[in-house]
C-alpha cells in the first residue's frame, strides 16, 4: 500500500506544467536611455545588437497599439516596439523563459529614446515567480549600442 502511495504522489507532482509568457510586458521596471542620432541609426544597431545577444526579434509593431505616449503628439513621429524572446538555460528542476520589449521613440533634434522592459519567469514545480530586473544583462546591451551608433 505504500509503494501505491508514494507512486501516486510521485505523478501527482512530475505532471508538465506550462507557463505563458505575455509578448508585451507592462511597465513595471524600465531601462531607459537617450541617443543623440539618427533614428534609422539606432534602429539598425538595435536589431544587430539583439542579433549578437543570441536574442530573436520576434515582431515588430507600433507601441501606440498597447500604450498611449505622452510624448508623442503626432502620427509622423517615428518609433517602433520589438517583441524579442531572450535564450535562457533551463535545468532539471527550474525551467526559465525570458521575454523583452524594445521600445524606440524617435524626438526633437534627432535624439532618440531606447527603452527596455525585461521579464523573467522561472517555475520550480507549483510555484512560478516573476523578475522584472537584470541589470547586468541590460546596461550591457544599451552599451553595445551606443557602441554601434
Amino acid at each position: 500500500m505504500k509503494k501505491w502511495l508514494v507512486i501516486v504522489f510521485c505523478v501527482m507532482f512530475s505532471g508538465c506544467a506550462s507557463v505563458t509568457v505575455p509578448q508585451y510586458i507592462a511597465d513595471k521596471y524600465s531601462y531607459k536611455q537617450k541617443f543623440y542620432a539618427e533614428y534609422d541609426d539606432v534602429f539598425k544597431a538595435v536589431i544587430k545588437t539583439s542579433e549578437e545577444f543570441g536574442w530573436t526579434v520576434t515582431n515588430t509593431v507600433d507601441p501606440a497599439i498597447y500604450e498611449r505616449s505622452l510624448a508623442t503628439k503626432t502620427k509622423e513621429d517615428l518609433q517602433a516596439l520589438f517583441f524579442v524572446d531572450v535564450k535562457k538555460p533551463s535545468s532539471f528542476l527550474r525551467r526559465g523563459y525570458a521575454r523583452a520589449n524594445i521600445f524606440l521613440r524617435a524626438g526633437a533634434g534627432n535624439v532618440v529614446e531606447l527603452e527596455v522592459r525585461y521579464l523573467k519567469v522561472s517555475t520550480v514545480y507549483v510555484k512560478t515567480t516573476f523578475k522584472y530586473r537584470n541589470d547586468k544583462l541590460i546596461n550591457r546591451f544599451m552599451k553595445d549600442v551606443e557602441g554601434k551608433i
